[in-house]
């Protein structure tokens, strides 16, 4: 799965987007009965919360609640722009862009709320 740019030059509205591509199956059912779930980061040092949220395509987000709205893309939203976010994380210079990250999923069922 990754995440690829989008509208690289609507930086002036908000930047480049970011949507998820090669979902797999159970994850896109899991979003899309769902909504929205939270995004979780798996480090090396273990799991940290985010304010990355992954929206589902027929979803999307609206003064914090998960609404329907057909968006068509499958997404991560957040505060901020994800490729932002990871410019930041990796110390890249502002308006780096990067056109593909791969990413790895799993579904974290339970509650990791401690």
């Amino acid at each position: 799965m990754h995440i690829q740019q989008t509208k690289a030059e609507s930086r002036a509205t908000g930047g480049p987007q970011y949507y998820l591509h090669g979902v797999p199956s159970h994850v896109k059912a899991f979003l899309r009965a769902r909504g929205a779930c939270p995004v979780l980061l798996q480090t090396p040092y273990g799991i940290a919360r985010s304010s990355f949220v992954a929206v589902g395509r027929d979803h999307k987000l609206s003064g914090g609640k998960v609404v329907a709205g057909r968006v068509g893309h499958d997404r991560i939203q957040g505060d901020q722009s994800i490729g932002e976010a990871i410019r930041y994380w990796y110390g890249l210079k502002p308006g780096h862009d990067f056109a593909r990250v791969d990413l790895d999923v799993v579904i974290h069922k339970e509650d990791i709320s401690s």
